[in-house]
């Protein structure tokens, strides 16, 4: 507040204890316009329309997202978890490791800002698997899972994600247990290790629609065949693909 003057977030903290919605949408959608170089107030603002589920104002988080590709305020996983909601587990995919990226280089995993950051990257560790799991990869999203675990429970000792965790290793192994469900699983396994089952793998993606694990498959592949010593251990979770199709796609 400056000389008596109420600045946006409070105003907008004042409009949510008075239950004035078209106001808090209105101050928002003003601050994207007056106010795009304050990051902190735009990232408040996204948790704002997130919680409240203000949907018609989610375009606000791709121009977030658009502005500032790897902050830590979790738009990335709001963006996510709409996504899976409309069945587009690839984006949601993309969105959620882009986020956990951007966690561990601005050292978030060692030690999160706040409570509010990591319950978001135990989401968006969940997040993930998902086009994983829609894919028939069901082992990578265990070992992702089984990964996030070790962080979220054994360090921070979240009890919510600790839960959801175990939860969803129960439903992957259950899975499992089907036959057609454990012979593309251990094709993926196979691919992990070693590259093979790129091109079958590459056009179940491609059937599905997954075209960013598609482009994925195609780089780790390209990884396999020209590195001897190359290996898809934990650093892959996150590691992202930069390019385009003229300049070409690269995988770090």
């Amino acid at each position: 507040m400056l000389f008596g003057k109420k600045d946006t977030k409070t105003n907008i903290i004042d409009a949510l204890n008075k239950k004035d919605i078209e106001k808090v949408k209105g101050l928002s959608i003003r601050a994207f316009e007056k106010e795009l170089e304050n990051e902190n107030l735009l990232g408040f603002i996204c948790g704002v329309i997130f919680e409240n589920q203000m949907y018609d104002l989610k375009d606000l988080f791709f121009k977030f997202r658009d502005k500032y590709p790897f902050s830590i305020h979790p738009v990335r996983v709001f963006i996510s978890e709409l996504l899976t909601r409309v069945k587009r587990f690839d984006d949601a995919t993309t969105e959620s490791r882009f986020y956990l990226r951007a966690t561990l280089e601005n050292k978030q995993l060692e030690n999160p800002v706040n409570e509010i950051v990591k319950s978001f990257i135990g989401r968006a560790f969940y997040l993930t698997t998902c086009v994983y799991t829609e894919a028939g990869a069901r082992s990578y999203s265990k070992n992702v899972v089984n990964y996030a675990n070790s962080i979220i429970s054994e360090k921070w000792h979240n009890e919510h994600w600790t839960k959801v965790y175990a939860d969803e290793i129960i439903t992957l192994d259950k899975e499992l247990q089907d036959t057609n469900n454990k012979t593309i699983d251990d094709k993926w396994n196979d691919f992990f290790k070693t590259g093979a089952n790129a091109d079958e793998l590459y056009k179940l993606c491609i059937k599905n629609d997954f075209k960013d694990l598609a482009r994925r498959v195609d780089l780790l592949e390209g990884n396999f065949r020209f590195n001897p010593e190359f290996k898809v251990d934990i650093s892959e979770i996150f590691m992202l693909i930069y390019g385009g199709e003229k300049e070409g796609f690269l995988l770090k």
